[in-house]
């Protein structure tokens, strides 16, 4: 019905667009025909932008409310179990059998990845809403990358892995935030160990070439390590498309890339050696 008035519209516009070549009161018609077609367009564009700007103002308080719940709501409570847990732990309220402790040991490695999991959601939020400002400084990515092995130590002894790291060169130093570029690597070396084969290996290898830092993560053993890179995949391991999601982020604030490796399966990102 809409286009059929649209069309009717159209037709009587053209009719009286021809007529008003030689006749001033067509003309007369036709401006005042036009007139209430602009004011309504006007006052219709006007109505649009209203409700564009009130339903962004709305999804940005509950963006608001949701990471205030994920940070008062979930990750408060999470941290409060792992406390006490960690005390039935240490056995300061009694003696654990083995079993037990397997069991003790579990819980406590799942609360752990879930209040992981939260924080990555609130850091990720920060990131694509301008909240958080890139604070450059220099380090040594040597240096780094050893830090990050030895945080992920008792995960890595769990499947009896080892890490290697290859860097063209132990006093190589970048600028950029290195508290978010060591998140990004114990995320992508969490994600490494998970698909890991019992006894391998984890590969680190960090080299420079123009101007830019190419950083490489992957594991030894067929299909050892296959991430999926399609975030609205349902076909995922827990947690996955969350790590995934934040290490784009923070590639792409610090004007990275990631690359796609020729061959084999390793997650590959380049940055820029200095500020941008």
């Amino acid at each position: 019905m809409n286009l059929f008035k649209y069309l009717i519209f159209v037709f009587l516009y053209c009719f009286l667009l021809k007529q008003a070549c030689v006749n001033s009161k067509y003309f007369m018609l036709l401006s005042f025909f036009f007139a209430i077609f602009l004011v309504r367009y006007l006052l219709l564009q006007k109505k649009l932008n209203s409700f564009g700007q009130n339903l962004k103002e709305s999804m940005e308080v509950q963006r608001e409310h949701f990471v205030n719940s994920l940070n008062h709501d979930l990750r408060i409570p999470v941290l409060a179990q792992l406390r006490a847990l960690e005390l039935i732990q240490m056995e300061q309220l009694g003696t654990l059998n083995a079993a037990q402790k397997d069991i003790l040991n579990q819980t406590v490695q799942s609360g752990r990845c879930i209040l992981n999991l939260i924080s990555l959601l609130i850091n990720t939020y920060r990131i694509e809403n301008n909240v958080f400002k890139v604070g450059y400084q220099r380090f040594n990515v040597h240096e780094l990358v050893t830090s990050c092995f030895n945080e992920l130590k008792d995960e890595a002894a769990e499947k009896n892995l080892t890490y290697s790291l290859e860097c063209s060169n132990k006093n190589l130093y970048i600028n950029a935030n290195k508290d978010e570029i060591k998140k990004l690597l114990i995320n992508l070396l969490l994600a490494t160990i998970m698909y890991s084969n019992y006894g391998s290996k984890v590969f680190v290898k960090v080299v420079q070439a123009d101007n830019k830092l190419r950083v490489s993560v992957s594991c030894d053993g067929s299909n050892a390590y296959s991430l999926n890179m399609n975030l609205n995949s349902r076909y995922t391991s827990i947690g996955e498309s969350i790590r995934i999601h934040f290490c784009k982020k923070v590639i792409e604030t610090h004007k990275g890339q990631i690359i796609k490796p020729k061959m084999g399966d390793a997650f590959v990102f380049e940055l820029p050696m200095a500020a941008v």
